[in-house]
């Protein structure tokens, strides 16, 4: 499994955060499951205040992330990851 969490970043530029669960972590549990990974990775994330219940989380596969991060930053989520042509014009990225 290589599921990652995104969710919309509050600041500027209002982009998705990507968040990859440690699935090799050294915390990792033996007995633990990629979805217990999963599930602690977001769990962690609303400890630390980085989420809270209102927070939009989508849950997606790795090959579902563009491998070309160039236009990161203008990153937003339509049903899946999708790049807001005018956000990357106006952050200077193409």
């Amino acid at each position: 499994m290589s599921k990652r969490i995104l969710y919309l970043n509050p600041n500027e530029p209002h982009n998705l955060i990507l968040v990859c669960p440690a699935y090799s972590g050294a915390d990792r549990l033996e007995r633990d499951t990629d979805e217990d990974v999963l599930r602690k990775a977001i769990d962690r994330l609303k400890e630390v205040g980085k989420i809270d219940g209102g927070t939009a989380l989508h849950v997606v596969e790795e090959a579902e992330i563009p491998e070309d991060h160039t236009l990161f930053n203008a990153w937003v989520w339509d049903n899946g990851i999708k790049i807001d042509q005018a956000k990357a014009k106006r952050l200077g990225l193409t």
